[in-house]
C-alpha cells in the first residue's frame, strides 16, 4: 500500500469565517475521483457536521474551525498516514471516546477497520479539500450481521425442511437443527473477514460438515442473507425478522 507524506498544517481559528456548503449543494458531489489521498487528508480532527448532510452525502470540517462545543456525539475521525486511524466510539453508558483502529482506501472506498480486517464502517470520498471533507456514507457492514437465519436453499436444493438454524453471535457462531444445538465453533478471523482484492471470506473449518457453510457473504437483501458457496451456487438464509 502507498505510503503518503504528511506535513503539519495550521488552520484558522473558529471565530474566523468559514466556507460551508449549501445543502441545497451537496448534490453537486456525485463521483470520486480521488485516486491519491492528498496531504490534507491525514492528522485532521475531522468532524461531521450533521446539519449538512444531504441524505449519504456528509460534510465534516476539521475541528480546529469549529467551536469545541459543538463537537460531541458527532461523528469524528483522524487519519494518520501509517495507516491507523482513530474514530468517535458511541459507548452504551454514554462515555464516549475516540477508539483506535486502522483504514485502508481502495479507489473510491475508504474502510476504517478493527483488527485490520473486521469492518467498522465505510464510505465513499468525495471531496477533500484543506477546510472541507465530503464522503458519501455506506450502509451497515456485512461483518455486522447478526441472529437467527434459517438455512432456505443451498444451491439447487430446497432444505427448507431440514430446519437449520445459524446462529451469529459476533466472532461465534451455533449450528441449530431442530431447536438442538449440534454445533458450535468460532471463526478463526473473527466475524467476516475484509482481504483483497475486496472478498470477503468465512471460515471454512466446518465446510465439510456443513458445506452450505463454505461460502463468502454475497449480501444482505430484502431480509435474506445470501452466501455464494466456493463451487459457484448460493446457500440462502431467512433473516430472524421473518421467521
Amino acid at each position: 500500500m502507498t505510503v503518503y507524506a504528511c506535513q503539519q498544517k495550521s488552520y484558522t481559528t473558529y471565530t474566523d469565517k468559514v466556507e460551508e456548503p449549501i445543502i441545497h449543494q451537496m448534490d453537486k458531489y456525485k463521483n470520486s475521483n480521488i485516486d491519491r489521498l492528498p496531504v490534507e487528508f491525514f492528522n485532521t480532527h475531522w468532524v461531521n457536521q450533521y446539519e449538512q448532510n444531504d441524505q449519504d452525502v456528509k460534510p465534516y470540517y476539521p475541528a480546529t474551525i469549529l467551536e469545541p462545543s459543538f463537537w460531541p456525539y458527532r461523528d469524528q475521525l483522524i487519519f494518520s498516514n501509517d495507516n491507523t486511524c482513530q474514530y468517535l466510539y458511541l459507548a452504551p453508558n454514554d462515555a464516549h471516546h475516540m477508539k483506535e483502529a486502522s483504514w485502508a482506501y481502495f479507489h473510491p472506498t475508504l474502510y476504517i477497520l478493527q483488527d485490520k480486517v473486521d469492518i467498522i464502517k465505510s464510505f465513499d470520498l468525495l471531496s477533500i479539500k484543506d477546510t472541507l471533507m465530503v464522503v458519501r456514507s455506506h450502509g451497515a457492514p456485512i461483518n455486522q450481521v447478526f441472529g437467527k437465519w434459517q438455512l432456505m436453499s443451498y444451491g439447487d436444493e430446497d432444505m427448507s425442511d431440514d430446519n437449520y438454524i445459524l446462529n451469529i453471535r459476533g466472532s461465534k457462531f451455533e449450528v441449530i437443527q431442530d431447536g438442538n444445538l449440534i454445533h458450535t465453533a468460532e471463526m478463526s478471523h473473527s466475524k467476516w473477514r475484509l482481504q483483497e482484492p475486496l472478498t470477503m471470506s468465512f471460515d471454512p473449518a466446518i465446510a465439510d460438515q456443513y458445506p452450505w457453510l463454505n461460502s463468502s457473504p454475497y449480501g444482505v437483501s430484502n431480509d435474506t442473507l445470501t452466501l455464494e458457496v466456493m463451487d459457484g451456487q448460493y446457500s440462502k438464509f431467512v433473516s430472524p425478522k421473518r421467521m
